[in-house]
């Protein structure tokens, strides 16, 4: 018996500190994971699932398995991405995602609507609008300390989501009434239908009511993308400029202009910032034109780093112009903060941006140098960087 034991333990060692190879199957690889103590082989073997395509019913059991049962960002992720790589060929997986979709575990229902968004099984989508047109029993997830209630709120944001993408348009009126019940589905109205929900929002920001002045906020906050902003780019201008306006919206879509301005854009934002004599719309300004990431905000950045009252708006200017600076003179410039700043602790942290950038250039140094000495005639060798 003990003799068994050892060998079992053994036998589970080499399996943890095994890499996963292209031979092995999802399932394998998922018992590889669970079997494993290691966390670096965790990792590895997490890498590969996530390149891998569920081929059966027993797969797709794993994967959710993973997902339900370890809820550590990365193994969901690996999980995640592994379904991602269903798509509408894959009819197989129907009768299995309709059957997850019909259990009244909050966990598993999310799980099956992720998969359904790649599948798109018309006879799913019943059952999808159905978990999306309940009333919400919290109007947010943080509302509550039960698990068990925050996975039933977000499977419903989920099942809403999945419905924006899913049904476009038509799904916009269900999602705007939920948007005013739990104000954080109007993150789902900005990120699938800015256009149509801006005019939405600065309506809701002007309210009396704080439900709808609350879905203001939370859509006008949400991350949106930049093709979508961009038709938009004049309208959230003008709100911006308008000093009636909540200090929310302007604050919000100031960054959002910045976003999606381009060169030319932002050297007009310079010179309506120059040009204005209001404190507020000056400040908003500067704020679009951070968000920018333009090399043409470096010198105002750096005029906010040396003249700035406030050290967190000085740090911030520092930490902005590390983003955007050429490494040589972001470099001069946190020596400068480091040397000169009032505030100790900025001080400290600019000379650790210093002695950063200077361990970054010592190893890149060597490269530098064997580079030199490759043979004239000898060809670079191909980049291994994927599309």
């Amino acid at each position: 018996m003990i003799v068994a034991a050892i060998l079992g333990i053994a036998l589970l060692q080499a399996r943890a500190q095994s890499t996963p190879t292209a031979n092995e199957s999802l399932w394998q690889l998922h018992d590889d994971f669970v079997s494993s103590t290691d966390r670096a082989d965790q990792i590895r073997i997490l890498s590969e699932i996530s390149k891998m395509k569920p081929q059966s019913s027993r797969d797709l059991d794993d994967l959710f398995d993973l997902f339900a049962r370890y809820p550590q960002s990365e193994t969901r992720a690996a999980a995640v991405a592994s379904i991602n790589r269903i798509g509408p060929d894959d009819y197989a997986f129907a009768p299995l995602l309709r059957d997850y979709l019909s259990q009244p575990d909050p966990k598993t229902q999310f799980f099956a609507i992720l998969a359904e968004l790649r599948l798109r099984d018309p006879k799913a989508l019943p059952l999808i609008e159905q978990l999306a047109g309940q009333k919400f029993a919290l109007k947010s997830a943080g509302n509550t300390p039960f698990s068990g209630q925050r996975d039933a709120w977000w499977t419903q944001y989920e099942a809403l989501d999945a419905l924006a993408a899913w049904k476009g348009e038509s799904a916009f009126k269900l999602v705007k009434k939920q948007a005013l019940a739990a104000p954080d589905v109007a993150r789902i109205l900005a990120a699938r239908f800015w256009p149509k929900a801006l005019p939405l929002f600065t309506d809701w920001a002007n309210s009396d009511r704080r439900n709808r002045r609350n879905a203001a906020h939370q859509g006008l906050s949400a991350d949106v993308p930049v093709a979508n902003l961009r038709p938009t780019r004049a309208a959230m201008l003008k709100l911006v400029l308008d000093s009636g306006e909540p200090a929310d919206v302007r604050h919000f879509l100031a960054i959002k202009v910045g976003l999606c301005s381009d060169d030319a854009q932002v050297a007009d934002l310079i010179q309506r910032r120059q040009k204005t004599a209001d404190a507020q719309t000056k400040l908003y300004l500067l704020g679009a034109i951070f968000a920018s990431r333009s090399p043409k905000a470096v010198p105002l950045l750096e005029n906010d780093l040396k003249t700035n009252p406030d050290p967190a708006a000085r740090r911030g200017a520092l930490i902005e112009l590390k983003e955007i600076a050429s490494p040589a003179d972001f470099r001069t410039l946190a020596l400068w903060t480091a040397q000169n700043d009032a505030d100790a602790s900025l001080r400290d942290f600019a000379q650790e941006q210093v002695s950063a950038s200077s361990a970054t250039a010592a190893a890149a140094a060597p490269a530098v140098e064997s580079s030199s000495q490759t043979a004239p005639n000898q060809a670079a060798k191909p980049s291994a960087s994927t599309q």
